[in-house]
């Protein structure tokens, strides 16, 4: 049995994960409201109707890239993958929702703030757990 006294611990390095995830997520903030704002101007135009539809859209298409681009530059890691979509969607849940608060204050969107960040970082990293595996599966084989 292996002395886990001689086994070297090493930290690990988060500012990886926050340069791979941070901006790209940012960037997804960024066309998110974007898309708000044209939905409040437009009114009961096209992006006022399907603005939620829209702002979903973006979300997952920004999760399918930083999936692929996590499959590209870190591999088909399933822990590197939980991190990475931890970081990518407690941005993009926490920033949207900081938006929605200031865009139009009501007392109950505070909470949105708690469970919007929880749902995109649990949402995303599920999405990046499972391409990674699906792709560690698919390279055995």
């Amino acid at each position: 049995m292996e002395n886990i006294a001689q086994k070297k611990w090493e930290s690990i390095d988060f500012t990886v994960y926050l340069r791979f995830a941070l901006p790209w997520a940012l960037l997804a903030v960024v066309i998110e409201i974007i898309f708000r704002i044209l939905a409040l101007r437009s009114g009961a135009g096209f992006f006022g109707e399907y603005k939620e539809y829209i702002i979903w859209t973006v979300r997952i298409a920004a999760i399918v890239f930083v999936s692929w681009r996590q499959l590209k530059i870190l591999g088909s890691n399933t822990a590197i993958a939980a991190i990475a979509g931890l970081i990518f969607g407690t941005t993009i849940g926490f920033v949207s929702s900081i938006y929605v608060l200031i865009e139009s204050f009501k007392a109950w969107k505070i909470f949105n703030i708690f469970s919007e960040t929880v749902f995109m970082a649990i949402l995303c990293a599920a999405i990046l757990i499972v391409v990674s595996s699906i792709f560690k599966f698919k390279n055995k084989n």
